[in-house]
């Protein structure tokens, strides 16, 4: 089905333009099979489609919903027939009326069975619940206007199916923008916050109130401690520990008085290494 011939017509009326009333001439799928099956069964008056714009849902869990609802009468004029009325709902006012017709064309087949039996509408298809199967007639002898009605039912439920897309993304489309909004709202709150953290340090500093931030640090601090070399050997250490060489300042040697037995100058020698060597606490 074209579907730029669906919205024919419409596109003047936008949700807000108030109610519709209309004859469904310019349309196709379900609205024309209904139109001629209403011709078969003698309702002269054909179908009335009268839509309305509904209101947006509020709030933060709002699912997608139908924008327009319409409601599809057939009035009747001999006492044969009983007027129809059924109504649904759609993503635009063409929408809405293919859904409402669609409605009224498995009306009709549930009322007159009989009279629609020897006619090209009884290959209706119908659809049953979720634990029900689609269930069609033998087509074995059917005419060729047969086929057709039912190539025109089949095309009008994917023009339906099509439309329930658009409203699925309308609302998706709907609920992105809310969240939008949320988020820059939020953003407008973190700044506002930031703006009154602000205000607060400055008067906290006015009172005297902040020190200085402390020194961060970099990286770990590292503490460095003396070690004993140990490259000598052991020898070398134990004679060090028992002996404590002590370097005094050198003195001038007062004069010795040469005693008997002394001439060969022994004396003097052991006079001086006194003087230089002090013995340790182990050679005492």
């Amino acid at each position: 089905m074209d579907i730029s011939r669906t919205n024919e017509g419409y596109t003047s009326y936008g949700p807000m333009a108030g109610s519709i009333s209309r004859r469904g001439l310019d349309l196709t799928g379900f609205v024309l099979e209904l139109r001629g099956m209403c011709v078969v069964l003698g309702y002269p008056h054909g179908v009335d489609y009268q839509g309305r714009p509904l209101p947006e849902q509020e709030g933060d869990d709002a699912e997608p919903h139908a924008a327009w609802e319409v409601t599809a009468v057939i009035l009747t004029g001999s006492p044969e027939r009983t007027s129809l009325a059924v109504t649904a709902g759609g993503d635009s006012f063409p929408a809405a009326c293919q859904n409402a017709a669609l409605l009224a064309i498995g009306t009709l087949h549930q009322r007159y069975p009989d009279e629609l039996q020897h006619s090209p509408y009884r290959y209706h298809p119908r659809r049953g619940g979720a634990r029900d199967f689609a269930t069609f007639r033998d087509a074995s002898s059917e005419d060729d206007a047969t086929i057709m009605h039912l190539a025109r039912m089949v095309e009008a439920y994917d023009a339906a199916r099509i439309d329930f897309h658009q409203m699925v993304r309308r609302g998706m489309v709907e609920n992105n923008m809310k969240i939008l909004e949320l988020r820059q709202e939020n953003l407008q709150l973190k700044k506002e916050l930031d703006a009154v953290e602000a205000q607060l340090h400055q008067l906290k500093i006015a009172q005297g109130e902040v020190c200085r931030p402390k020194r961060r640090r970099v990286c770990r601090s590292q503490k460095i401690t003396a070690r004993k070399s140990t490259s000598r050997p052991e020898l070398v250490r134990q004679s060090l520990a028992w002996t404590c060489f002590v370097e005094t300042p050198r003195a001038e040697p007062a004069p010795v008085v040469p005693q008997e037995g002394e001439a060969s100058g022994v004396g003097s020698t052991e006079d001086a290494l006194l003087l230089t060597f002090r013995p340790g606490p182990s050679q005492r």
